[in-house]
Formats: C-alpha cells, structure tokens, sequence
C-alpha cells in the first residue's frame, strides 16, 4: 500500500482501490533477492535496470513468485507473481476488497 501512495499523487482519497489476499501453498516455487543481488540503480527514479531485470526474471520463467526489496519501505518486501510460471495457477486468491483509506493521507495532513 506504500507502493501506492508513493506514487499516487492524487490528493483525494481513492474509492475504486481494492486489495486480494494470496495464499501460497508450499509447493509453489518463490525466489527471494536480497538487495545486493539486484542490478545498481534498482532504486533510482529511472526504473529502466529494475525494469530489464524483471523482465528478465519474467521471460526465463524461473520461479512463480520473486520476493524483491520495496523501494519505499526498505524494511518491506513486495511480491511479484509470474503469470507464465506453471505454478501460478495454484496460487489460491481472495474475492477483492475495497480498500479503506485513512483519509489524513490524502488531505495534507501527516501520520507522522
């Protein structure tokens, strides 16, 4: 959801954003990167070595989920799933779910 805001920029509370919960059995193939395995300038606002190396990740076909650093919240992690990997098909997702924003965030006002 930081991944969102950071790059929401709307000024208003969103009302069409929903979320969908994912469960990943065990059998299911996750590739976990740490931060000193990505390209140099995977952070950067210029997105083009974080872009080729999912790219790549994406075409090789490797693993069904890649755990990669946040860029905004570096204690965090995101998740990417791999439509063309075989195991994506046993990922097991929710119904969506409107996502309640709080509204401080959008209206100028710090959480923090």
């Amino acid at each position: 959801m930081l991944e969102i805001l950071a790059h929401a920029n709307i000024g208003r509370v969103p009302e069409t954003h929903q979320y969908i919960i994912v469960n990943v059995p065990k059998d299911v193939s996750v590739e976990i990167v740490e931060e000193s395995q990505l390209p140099h300038g995977w952070d950067s606002e210029n997105v083009a070595s974080a872009r080729v190396f999912g790219d790549h990740w994406l075409l090789e076909v490797g693993s069904a989920i890649l755990i990669v650093p946040s860029v905004i919240a570096r204690l965090d992690r995101n998740a990417l799933v791999n439509p063309l990997h075989s195991d994506a098909k046993k990922l097991i997702v929710s119904e969506p779910q409107k996502v309640i924003w709080d509204k401080r965030f959008f209206q100028g006002h710090h959480l923090f």
